[in-house]
């Protein structure tokens, strides 16, 4: 009796292990700063935790994850950094109608439709998100790692930095 005790138990453990191994090989999301000149401030949120980031022009930084599922990578910017940000995006938009003066020709009404359109995106997005953010998938396999990527990359409208994101999914 003593004995099939021992080999049940050793069995146990064995199964144990082979599942504890699964998740040997977690999920990775590496992040790239796809700019040349500013550094972000980054946030991957996981089902399993949030890390914040710092990332230099060009800079890659990962994360990894043992549950995969949903992630969210988004710009940082908070309290008064985030008011600032909208506010600048705003008074762009009105020095732009401004601008545009009373008798306009038809492709400077276009340009300007075109640079309000994506000012206003952009107010609305920092207003609901928090500036950029996006989202993917990181479906995890048993039988090898599995890993995404995600980018932010920064331009330039009328002096203020601006944000955009892709994440993959997998």
């Amino acid at each position: 009796m003593m004995r099939s005790s021992r080999l049940a138990l050793i069995g146990l453990a064995l199964v144990l292990v082979g599942c504890a191994g699964l998740t040997n090989d977690p999920g990775k999301i590496t992040v790239t700063n796809n700019s040349s000149t500013d550094t972000v401030v980054l946030t991957v949120s996981l089902a399993d935790g949030q890390s914040s980031m710092n990332l230099a022009p060009g800079a890659s930084a990962s994360v990894r994850t043992v549950v995969g599922g949903v992630y969210e990578v988004g710009v940082t910017l908070a309290g008064a950094d985030q008011e600032a940000y909208v506010s600048k995006l705003q008074a762009l938009r009105d020095t732009a109608e401004f601008l545009l003066g009373e008798d306009p020709t038809p492709d400077q009404v276009s340009a300007f439709m075109d640079q309000a359109t994506e000012i206003h995106n952009l107010i609305e997005a920092a207003r609901q998100n928090g500036v950029a953010s996006c989202q993917g998938n990181l479906a995890l396999s048993l039988t090898e790692p599995v890993s995404v990527s995600a980018s932010v990359s920064t331009s330039s409208i009328g002096g203020v930095t601006t944000y955009s994101m892709s994440c993959g999914s997998a």
